[in-house]
């Protein structure tokens, strides 16, 4: 996975935030509150819509 803000190399990171230019690249699920890579259109825990997730900052 790359970041789309600045194209990093993101893969095997754990961070919520780009390093390079802090964009979210996770998000909470507004249903469970798991984390979801922020490109997911449904939670990986609990398949709702990700339409109204949150950015984790």
């Amino acid at each position: 996975m790359t970041c789309p803000n600045c194209g990093e190399d993101l893969e095997g990171s754990d961070a919520d935030l780009c390093p390079s230019c802090s964009l979210p690249i996770k998000v909470m699920c507004p249903n469970c509150g798991e984390k979801a890579p922020a490109g997911d259109e449904e939670c990986p825990a609990c398949d709702a819509p990700l339409t109204h997730a949150v950015d984790l900052l």
